[in-house]
C-alpha cells in the first residue's frame, strides 16, 4: 500500500514539475487540488504533498486561504541562478577536457552536425531540446555526478521560457559557439573551454532576462 500511495505522488509530482518546466503551465496558473486529483485519478492527499514539494523547491507559491499558484521567475531570480550555472557549468566544461576520449568528442562533432537539421526545418523548439543534451553530454564527463546534478537542477528552474529559441539567428549563433567549445575541447586547451562556456552561459543569462523583462510588461 504504501508503495503505491508514493508512485501516485510521484506521479503527480512529475508531470506537473515537468509541465512548469516546459512552460505549459505558466506562472500565475492555479493549480486546484481537486481539479488536479479528478486529472490524475488519485485522491487529494498524494496531490497535496505533490504541489508542497513543488513549493518548497520554488516551482509553486502558496498563499494561505487563496491555494496554490505557479511561481513566477523576478530578473533577480534569474540573476542567482545563472551566477550559479555560469560557475559551476565553465569548471564542469573544464573538468571535461581531461575525460572526454576521441569518440567523445567525434560524438559531440556529429551532434552539431545533426543539429543543423533543426536550423533547415525552423524547429525552434526541437532545438532547445537538443541544445540540453548537447551541453548534458559535455557536464556528464565532467566526472563528478554532485556537480552534474546540481546543474541539472538550475538547468529546469531556468529553461521555462520555451521562446528562448526565438529564431534562425539564435540558432546559428548558438551551433557557432557549441563548434567553438568543442573544438577547444577537441585541444584540450581547458583555460579556453573554460572561458567560452563562461560567455557562452553568460549569453543565455542576459537573452533570458530579456524574455522575463518583457513577460512582466506585457
Amino acid at each position: 500500500m504504501a508503495q503505491t500511495y508514493r508512485t501516485k505522488r510521484e506521479k503527480v509530482y512529475l508531470s506537473l514539475q515537468d509541465k512548469i518546466i516546459k512552460g505549459v503551465l505558466r506562472p500565475g496558473t492555479r493549480l486546484i487540488i481537486s481539479n488536479l486529483a479528478k486529472q490524475f485519478d488519485v485522491s487529494e492527499i498524494p496531490v497535496r504533498e505533490a504541489i508542497q514539494t513543488l513549493a518548497h523547491e520554488g516551482y509553486v507559491s502558496i498563499t494561505p486561504h487563496s491555494g496554490a499558484t505557479v511561481s513566477s521567475m523576478s530578473e533577480d531570480d534569474i540573476r542567482q541562478i545563472f551566477e550559479i550555472r555560469i560557475n559551476l557549468e565553465s569548471l564542469a566544461s573544464r573538468l571535461a577536457v581531461d575525460h572526454l576520449s576521441n569518440s567523445h568528442i567525434k560524438t559531440l562533432y556529429q551532434m552539431i552536425e545533426d543539429s543543423k537539421n533543426f536550423l533547415h526545418n525552423q524547429d525552434l523548439q526541437g532545438y532547445g531540446e537538443f541544445n540540453r543534451a548537447f551541453h548534458d553530454c559535455i557536464y556528464q564527463h565532467a566526472n563528478n555526478q554532485r556537480l552534474f546534478t546540481m546543474i541539472s537542477e538550475l538547468w529546469d528552474f531556468s529553461t521555462r521560457y520555451p521562446a528562448f529559441f526565438s529564431s534562425l539567428q539564435d540558432i546559428e549563433n548558438s551551433i557557432r559557439e557549441h563548434k567553438e567549445i568543442v573544438d577547444a575541447l577537441n585541444d584540450k586547451n581547458a583555460d579556453l573551454v573554460e572561458k567560452l562556456m563562461r560567455d557562452h552561459t553568460r549569453d543565455v543569462y542576459h537573452k533570458i532576462i530579456r524574455l522575463v523583462q518583457q513577460e512582466n510588461n506585457e
